[in-house]
């Protein structure tokens, strides 16, 4: 029996690395040539360093544009998530936060059926719709899609039990958009009003996503020639991992971090675009 768990939990682990790596495979640069090359001549610390991780420094590397159509998915599940996101807001605006402010006829009994049968459950099953009819396998593409509907059920729940910020409830377009954009707005506490960008915070964030889709670019041309996993471990000779030492060998370990590192990257240039296009 513990066998056959632990070949159970080894399976499920393996599929969600594969899950991640075929989402950062779909990202990666598509098959036209590379936007430049150069080459990496072979040295003894590369030779040492072969020796030890089977990983080879010397070769011809090139950086190459990412696929467009990835991010046109995601941009297109973003503005799906805005436009459900105002929908539900506006329904909040009318019927459930005049309700805790006893201006409107609806029944506390009737905003929570509202809200805990109807919006949040469209919230939660909204995505599985979209992906059903749509066909999407990206991994990525997912997650754009599902995470802003996590936001907009707790945000629901706020409404509902009377937390929602006094600032943003002064007009139905101030709480359209807290509601629907997936990220944090400033206010200012005694006029009411969202505290504008900064030239200087635009510049920061400008730099700061800049920065990091050069790391990704960089990312993706030097490893996507090793498919993301560059260390020969057992995982990536697609040998079961059948021991601890197996699943702690500094090879695998290694093919581990490139996967960590990539979609870290990832999540971070989705928030920092976010934030530069909210700005």
């Amino acid at each position: 029996v513990n066998v056959k768990r632990h070949n159970q939990t080894a399976q499920t682990i393996r599929k969600n690395m594969a899950s991640i790596l075929s989402s950062i495979r779909s990202i990666a640069a598509s098959n036209s040539e590379p936007l430049t090359k150069f080459d990496v001549p072979n040295t003894t610390f590369g030779d040492a360093f072969f020796a030890l991780s089977g990983f080879r420094i010397e070769g011809t590397y090139g950086i190459s544009s990412p696929s467009l159509q990835f991010w046109f998915g995601c941009t297109l599940m973003m503005v799906i998530d805005v436009i459900f996101g105002l929908m539900i807001s506006s329904i909040l605006y009318y019927y459930v936060l005049p309700t805790n402010l006893k201006q409107t006829s609806m029944s506390k009994s009737n905003m929570y059926v509202l809200g805990f049968g109807v919006i949040i459950p469209c919230c939660y099953l909204l995505p599985y719709a979209v992906i059903d009819a749509t066909g999407i396998q990206n991994s990525v593409v997912r997650f754009t899609l599902s995470v802003p509907m996590v936001l907009y059920a707790f945000r629901c729940v706020e409404a509902m039990c009377g937390f929602v910020p006094p600032v943003v409830t002064s007009s139905p377009l101030d709480y359209a958009i807290y509601y629907a954009t997936p990220t944090e707005f400033m206010f200012d506490r005694k006029s009411g009003q969202r505290v504008m960008a900064t030239s200087h915070d635009i510049r920061r964030s400008l730099i700061g996503t800049t920065k990091t889709l050069i790391t990704i670019l960089i990312l993706m041309s030097l490893f996507s020639p090793y498919n993301y996993e560059p260390f020969q471990s057992m995982n990536a000779r697609e040998e079961s991992l059948s021991s601890i030492r197996d699943y702690l060998d500094m090879k695998h370990l290694g093919n581990c971090l490139i996967t960590a590192m990539m979609f870290q990257q990832l999540v971070g240039l989705f928030g920092s675009v976010a934030a530069l296009v909210i700005q």
